[in-house]
């Protein structure tokens, strides 16, 4: 399976820049996610590998070859679309295979690639059916089998489970990565959803605004975010943004005294924290006033507000406190995460 490296892809739209000298590595047989909110670049990205799309500028190279002016035939892959793309009068078994029969691929072999296809994904007893009579996560499958019988290099997924329902989402999240592992496949996946994207990922490429934000493995993207944006939309709840001043003894909260950080300026600089880093103080602690409380069974968000800013508490049971009440809370010095708030990135807390 091939490494794929991207070099400055870029695409515009006439003045409208979709995608700005996007620069990261797929790893030979590792799964990479291109993740962002809407409109931030990671399908046209992807569809820029496909060959869907021209570049206006940029290389695109599989396994070493420059493959930024080929056709999509000729690029050795197989892309897997968030509508599935099946041909609603062909039964699975002529879906699965319709592109083989296009290429003229021998029936002897069609059937072979078919049966193991079919075998792997559970899909045996379906083989005879229309799309309409298939549920949603049943058509997934037969989109994925369709992939696999091209025995291509390399998989594209754009955004394949946004159409299915919670819990399905979270099967076939499942049934991808360990079909993945298990074929060897190299693959680039596309979504907007931070979930897919941590559960999924060897490597996360996470863009905004058509530009890569921050690329690593997801535990260094939640661990150590590199930009303000980073910080805020991996995680749920997200990470809390606290505004700081300077205080008489170091940094505070804004709109407050409670100082955060002895001996270091404040101004211009934003405190970041992940909920499940901030603790219930007996002691002192930083005074805080609780806002709201959301039981979720398993544990307890508190909405808390020092000064003129708010924090999220992620604490464990059931916390019964009011709106209103005084609060002390604490926080290990490692927790910390600081920002430069006119830029955006990330400064030592240390």
């Amino acid at each position: 399976m091939p490494e794929v490296r991207i070099e400055r892809l870029a695409k515009r739209f006439g003045a409208t820049v979709a995608v700005d000298e996007v620069s990261f590595t797929v790893e030979d047989g590792s799964l990479a996610v291109l993740l962002g909110p809407s409109g931030c670049g990671k399908s046209t990205t992807l569809r820029l590998v496909a060959g869907l799309e021209t570049a206006s500028s940029g290389r695109i190279l599989v396994d070493g070859k420059d493959v930024t002016a080929l056709p999509p035939p000729a690029r050795g892959l197989a892309m897997v679309f968030q509508s599935y793309a099946l041909f609603p009068h062909l039964d699975v078994a002529r879906n699965i295979t319709f592109g083989l029969e296009v290429r003229r691929v021998p029936k002897a072999e069609r059937q072979r690639r078919l049966a193991a296809a079919a075998a792997l994904l559970g899909l045996e007893g379906l083989l005879a059916r229309k799309p309409a009579q298939l549920s949603g996560g049943q058509q997934q499958r037969v989109a994925l089998a369709r992939a696999i019988v091209a025995e291509a290099r390399l998989c594209l997924m754009d955004e394949p489970l946004s159409n299915l329902d919670a819990k399905l989402r979270q099967e076939m999240r499942k049934e991808i990565r360990e079909l993945q592992r298990r074929l060897g496949m190299t693959m680039l996946y596309v979504t907007h959803d931070q979930v897919e994207a941590m559960t999924m990922a060897d490597r996360i490429v996470l863009l905004k605004d058509g530009r890569v934000e921050q690329v690593g493995t997801p535990a260094e993207l939640y661990g150590r975010p590199a930009t303000l944006f980073a910080a805020s939309f991996l995680g749920t709840p997200p990470m809390s943004l606290l505004a700081l001043e300077d205080g008489p003894e170091g940094a505070v909260v804004a709109g407050s005294s409670t100082c955060v950080l002895p001996g270091r300026p404040g101004r211009g600089r934003v405190l970041g924290l992940r909920p499940e880093a901030v603790r219930l103080a007996d002691g002192d602690g930083h005074r805080a006033v609780v806002e709201g409380v959301e039981f979720l069974g398993a544990d307890s968000h508190l909405t808390c507000r020092i000064g003129s800013e708010r924090l999220l508490v992620r604490a464990s049971g059931l916390v019964d406190l009011a709106p209103g009440t005084e609060i002390g809370l604490d926080w290990p010095a490692g927790a910390v995460h600081l920002f430069d708030a006119g830029s955006g990135r990330r400064i030592e807390a240390g």
